[in-house]
């Protein structure tokens, strides 16, 4: 995984643990590099898909 965000920026990743909410989550880490001295990492996350509501028209 390592090697992979260096050498491309950002990696996908499924099944990251949040002890905050007690669940797991797919996640893109995105290193941004600022040039200064450390590296900042983000995840960015897909929208939820949708599920069809029960009972509505078609």
């Amino acid at each position: 995984m390592a090697a992979d965000i260096l050498k491309k920026g950002c990696i996908k990743v499924k099944g990251m643990y949040s002890e905050k909410k007690d669940s797991t989550y797919d996640a893109t880490v995105i290193m941004d590099d600022t040039g200064g001295k450390y590296v900042n990492f983000k995840l960015e996350f897909e929208p939820k898909k949708q599920s069809p509501k029960r009972g509505a028209a078609r």
